[in-house]
């Protein structure tokens, strides 16, 4: 807390917009369509039993605040987050918020996200409580602890894992209690663009990534590098409807981000958006499609 007793300073924004601005509400697209694109490939299979679901939605929505959160805290005690940074501000960074209210916040959604879940888990049975907790887990120690992912590189893998197989398939075992081939492979999509969505993030932030030592894979191997991976990212996601034999409209919205990254521009809106759109687009085919 602040010295007024506060949780924000007095020259901040109202308590619920900083958090609200330091949950970061663009990237929440990472958390909500995996889940869609799961909900949809059991539609085809099961009627959704819509409690479920929207638990699962916000389970998912949760785990991804309470990281952005984390990352808030503890990119400002390791100095990655400093005046020079390019991307949306940060509340600590800012001083709209103490350290100690960020880490209370964080506590509080990664709690929230277990509450929610709780019902979920006792359904599914004990293994499903280890998973939440992985979940969790991760969610700190992408940048917390004293080898966190996002600074040796292993962001990228670990954001393809959780918020593709993990959150797609996860949804739809809630849905059907099975787990088959054409779920696996649908999940890979929203993992891949993920997994893009944060590499564009990284090539924005390179200079001051590699100024605090925080070693992404584009400050480990360049940004021509993360510019090509970023493609192959892309093309992972262009290539999943094609293996389901699905026609994806949203094909041409591949094309802008791609053009820009090799401008050197920033494309963090525009893979944010494609991903939006591909889930739109791939829910919709898999919904109207028949089997």
């Amino acid at each position: 807390m602040h010295s007024n007793g506060s949780l924000v300073s007095e020259t901040s924004p109202n308590a619920l917009k900083v958090f609200f601005l330091a949950s970061r509400p663009k990237t929440w697209s990472a958390s909500i369509c995996p889940v869609l694109i799961g909900a949809a490939v059991a539609m085809r299979n099961v009627p959704l039993t819509y409690s479920t679901l929207l638990l699962t939605f916000f389970f998912s929505l949760a785990i991804q605040i309470g990281t952005n959160y984390a990352n808030d805290y503890f990119d400002f005690r390791k100095g990655s987050d400093t005046a020079e940074r390019k991307g949306p501000k940060r509340a600590v960074q800012q001083g709209w918020v103490s350290p100690f209210s960020m880490a209370v916040a964080t506590a509080l959604a990664f709690t929230a996200a277990i509450m929610i879940a709780m019902p979920l888990m006792i359904a599914t049975g004990p293994w499903s409580f280890g998973l939440g907790a992985l979940c969790v887990l991760f969610g700190v120690i992408y940048t917390g602890g004293p080898m966190p992912l996002g600074y040796i590189g292993l962001g990228e893998f670990f954001v393809f894992i959780f918020f593709g197989p993990v959150a797609c398939i996860g949804t739809y075992f809630l849905q059907t209690g099975e787990i088959n081939f054409v779920i696996f492979l649908a999940s890979l999509a929203p993992g891949f663009l993920s997994s893009a969505l944060l590499m564009a993030n990284n090539l924005r932030d390179e200079a001051t990534d590699r100024t605090a030592s925080k070693r992404t894979l584009v400050v480990r191997f360049g940004s021509n590098f993360g510019k090509w991976a970023y493609v192959l990212f892309l093309l992972g996601a262009f290539f999943v409807p094609i293996c389901l034999k699905l026609f994806l409209a949203a094909f041409p919205f591949f094309f802008a981000p791609i053009k820009k990254v090799f401008r050197s521009q920033e494309v963090l809106q525009e893979t944010s958006l494609l991903l939006v759109v591909y889930t739109i687009f791939f829910c919709v085919l898999v919904c109207f499609t028949a089997n």
